[in-house]
Protein backbone atom coordinates (compact mmCIF):
# COMPACT_ATOMS: atom_id res chain seq x y z
CA UNK A 1 0.00 0.00 0.00
CA UNK A 2 0.83 3.75 -0.82
CA UNK A 3 0.29 7.10 0.62
CA UNK A 4 1.00 10.24 -0.79
CA UNK A 5 -0.02 14.01 0.07
CA UNK A 6 -1.53 16.44 -2.22
CA UNK A 7 -1.27 20.81 -2.05
CA UNK A 8 -1.61 23.52 -4.55
CA UNK A 9 2.10 22.75 -6.10
CA UNK A 10 1.52 19.31 -6.70
CA UNK A 11 1.84 15.75 -4.91
CA UNK A 12 4.93 14.80 -2.52
CA UNK A 13 6.43 11.77 -2.41
CA UNK A 14 5.07 8.47 -2.00
CA UNK A 15 5.08 6.73 1.08
CA UNK A 16 5.53 2.70 0.82
CA UNK A 17 4.15 0.27 2.87
CA UNK A 18 6.43 -3.02 2.27
CA UNK A 19 5.10 -5.59 4.35
CA UNK A 20 1.45 -7.62 3.11
CA UNK A 21 -1.49 -6.64 5.32
CA UNK A 22 -3.99 -9.24 5.35
CA UNK A 23 -7.28 -7.78 7.09
CA UNK A 24 -8.34 -9.68 10.48
CA UNK A 25 -11.44 -12.01 9.66
CA UNK A 26 -14.91 -10.61 10.22
CA UNK A 27 -18.60 -12.26 10.00
CA UNK A 28 -19.56 -12.55 7.03
CA UNK A 29 -22.33 -10.35 5.09
CA UNK A 30 -26.07 -11.28 4.52
CA UNK A 31 -26.92 -14.08 2.11
CA UNK A 32 -27.96 -12.43 -1.31
CA UNK A 33 -30.84 -13.46 -3.73
CA UNK A 34 -33.24 -14.44 -1.06
CA UNK A 35 -36.82 -16.22 -1.71
CA UNK A 36 -39.49 -18.18 -0.36
CA UNK A 37 -41.88 -19.66 -2.01
CA UNK A 38 -44.71 -22.49 -1.58
CA UNK A 39 -43.51 -25.53 -2.15
CA UNK A 40 -46.43 -27.70 -1.19
CA UNK A 41 -49.83 -26.72 0.82
CA UNK A 42 -47.22 -27.82 3.95
CA UNK A 43 -43.97 -26.74 3.25
CA UNK A 44 -42.25 -23.22 2.22
CA UNK A 45 -39.08 -23.18 -0.34
CA UNK A 46 -36.46 -21.00 0.96
CA UNK A 47 -33.41 -20.51 -1.54
CA UNK A 48 -30.40 -17.96 -1.27
CA UNK A 49 -26.98 -16.97 -2.87
CA UNK A 50 -23.59 -16.89 -0.72
CA UNK A 51 -22.98 -13.76 0.52
CA UNK A 52 -20.73 -11.17 -1.43
CA UNK A 53 -18.03 -11.25 1.64
CA UNK A 54 -17.13 -14.19 3.59
CA UNK A 55 -15.21 -12.06 6.23
CA UNK A 56 -12.04 -14.60 5.44
CA UNK A 57 -13.29 -17.79 6.12
CA UNK A 58 -15.47 -20.47 4.44
CA UNK A 59 -18.76 -19.75 5.19
CA UNK A 60 -19.70 -23.30 6.82
CA UNK A 61 -23.64 -22.73 7.77
CA UNK A 62 -26.66 -21.01 7.53
CA UNK A 63 -29.40 -20.25 10.04
CA UNK A 64 -32.61 -20.05 9.06
CA UNK A 65 -35.99 -19.34 11.20
CA UNK A 66 -39.38 -18.82 10.40
CA UNK A 67 -42.11 -17.23 11.78
CA UNK A 68 -45.70 -16.05 11.78
CA UNK A 69 -45.04 -12.69 13.23
CA UNK A 70 -42.60 -10.08 11.06
CA UNK A 71 -41.13 -9.80 14.88
CA UNK A 72 -39.73 -13.36 14.90
CA UNK A 73 -40.52 -13.54 18.91
CA UNK A 74 -44.02 -15.66 18.58
CA UNK A 75 -41.92 -18.92 19.84
CA UNK A 76 -42.04 -20.01 23.23
CA UNK A 77 -39.66 -17.89 25.04
CA UNK A 78 -40.56 -14.93 22.24
CA UNK A 79 -37.95 -16.47 19.63
CA UNK A 80 -38.39 -17.05 16.35
CA UNK A 81 -41.27 -20.39 16.29
CA UNK A 82 -38.95 -21.91 14.19
CA UNK A 83 -35.22 -22.78 13.28
CA UNK A 84 -33.02 -24.55 11.74
CA UNK A 85 -29.13 -25.20 10.90
CA UNK A 86 -27.91 -25.81 7.14
CA UNK A 87 -24.87 -27.06 6.21
CA UNK A 88 -23.00 -24.81 4.07
CA UNK A 89 -22.55 -26.22 0.51
CA UNK A 90 -18.57 -25.77 -0.41
CA UNK A 91 -18.62 -25.56 -4.26
CA UNK A 92 -21.82 -25.96 -6.56
CA UNK A 93 -22.53 -29.25 -8.08
CA UNK A 94 -22.52 -29.22 -11.86
CA UNK A 95 -24.62 -31.58 -13.31
CA UNK A 96 -25.46 -32.03 -16.82
CA UNK A 97 -28.35 -33.93 -17.75
CA UNK A 98 -29.66 -35.24 -21.03
CA UNK A 99 -33.95 -35.48 -21.24
CA UNK A 100 -34.79 -37.10 -24.37
CA UNK A 101 -38.63 -37.09 -25.64
CA UNK A 102 -40.42 -39.00 -28.07
CA UNK A 103 -43.95 -39.62 -29.40
CA UNK A 104 -46.23 -39.94 -31.93
CA UNK A 105 -47.87 -37.57 -34.26
CA UNK A 106 -51.58 -38.28 -32.45
CA UNK A 107 -49.37 -38.19 -28.58
CA UNK A 108 -48.21 -34.50 -29.09
CA UNK A 109 -49.09 -32.32 -26.35
CA UNK A 110 -49.73 -33.09 -22.63
CA UNK A 111 -47.37 -32.09 -19.80
CA UNK A 112 -44.67 -34.15 -17.95
CA UNK A 113 -42.15 -33.60 -15.15
CA UNK A 114 -38.39 -33.64 -14.20
CA UNK A 115 -37.31 -34.45 -10.92
CA UNK A 116 -33.53 -33.92 -10.09
CA UNK A 117 -31.99 -35.17 -6.66
CA UNK A 118 -35.15 -36.40 -5.07
CA UNK A 119 -37.44 -33.09 -6.12
CA UNK A 120 -39.83 -32.97 -8.80
CA UNK A 121 -40.73 -30.17 -10.75
CA UNK A 122 -44.32 -28.87 -11.56
CA UNK A 123 -46.23 -29.96 -14.35
CA UNK A 124 -44.56 -28.55 -17.65
CA UNK A 125 -46.33 -28.05 -20.88
CA UNK A 126 -44.97 -30.39 -23.60
CA UNK A 127 -44.96 -26.95 -25.39
CA UNK A 128 -42.99 -24.87 -23.28
CA UNK A 129 -40.39 -22.72 -23.96
CA UNK A 130 -36.96 -23.56 -22.78
CA UNK A 131 -36.91 -20.49 -20.17
CA UNK A 132 -40.36 -22.05 -18.92
CA UNK A 133 -38.24 -25.48 -18.19
CA UNK A 134 -35.43 -23.76 -16.44
CA UNK A 135 -37.90 -21.64 -14.61
CA UNK A 136 -39.55 -25.08 -13.16
CA UNK A 137 -36.41 -26.98 -12.71
CA UNK A 138 -34.97 -23.68 -10.97
CA UNK A 139 -37.91 -23.82 -8.03
CA UNK A 140 -36.10 -26.91 -6.87
CA UNK A 141 -34.59 -26.51 -3.70
CA UNK A 142 -31.43 -29.40 -5.22
CA UNK A 143 -31.14 -26.57 -8.31
CA UNK A 144 -29.25 -22.99 -7.66
CA UNK A 145 -31.06 -20.11 -9.08
CA UNK A 146 -29.57 -19.51 -12.23
CA UNK A 147 -27.79 -22.66 -13.18
CA UNK A 148 -30.48 -24.71 -14.92
CA UNK A 149 -29.49 -23.75 -18.27
CA UNK A 150 -32.03 -25.49 -21.09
Amino acid sequence: MTVSAHNEFGWGGVALHASAVTPANQQPSKPVLFRVTPHSSTELLAQWSAPRSTGGLTISKYDVEWDVSSTFNSGSGGVAFGSASVEAVVAPTLDVQTVTATASQADLGGTFTLTFNGQTTEAIDAHATAATMEAAIEQLCTVEIGRAHV
